[in-house]
């Protein structure tokens, strides 16, 4: 009986598998995902869920540019780099997304809860979004602007891409585009 819902998850995921391509890079158009964020609820108490197509591509709000960031387990100064920036280009349109590829759930959402970040960090402990980004070791990050292309792409860790990153961010503060 323990193999039908093993089977059963396999036959719901291997669709969604398909669909995943080699590592997502400049000028392509991200791969959409949903999740509901570790340990967050909106005003009416409700798990918080993010749909990269709010944030950009089908249907853009204020948001000029999204970093997507893949972290897994003690990553506890990606998350707080990336809350800085966050807050410092918010009003020129950044949303911030982390996704969590540790397969510890609950040691992140214990993290994410201590951290009280600005911004949503997603579980993907069964790897979905991960791979259908190409992503399969953490750190990794991609820069998309509003209509979801990737700007920037990289395996650096956040604070050792941190210059690069930060100047693609002011220049696009310094654009009509952010």
């Amino acid at each position: 009986m323990t193999r039908i819902p093993s089977l059963l998850a396999f036959f719901v995921l291997l669709p969604v598998l398909a669909l995943a391509g080699d590592s997502v890079g400049y000028g392509q158009t991200a791969p959409a995902f949903g999740g509901a964020a570790f340990g967050q609820v909106d005003a009416s108490g409700e798990r918080v869920v993010v749909q990269l197509d709010t944030l950009c591509g089908l249907r853009p709000g204020d948001t000029s540019a999204v970093l997507v960031f893949f972290v897994n387990g003690g990553s506890t100064d990606e998350l707080n780099l990336a809350a800085q920036w966050q807050r410092k280009y918010a009003d020129g349109g950044l949303d911030v997304v982390a996704i969590s590829i540790d397969p510890a759930a609950e040691d992140m959402a214990e993290q994410v809860r201590r951290a009280s970040l600005p911004y949503p960090v997603l579980n993907d402990k069964f790897g979905i979004i991960a791979y259908r980004y190409g992503v399969n070791v953490a750190p990794k990050h991609f820069l998309l602007d509003s209509s979801c292309k990737v700007l920037s792409a990289s395996g650096l860790s956040l604070d050792a891409a941190e210059k690069d990153l930060v100047k693609k961010l002011d220049d696009l503060a310094g654009s009509d585009e952010f």
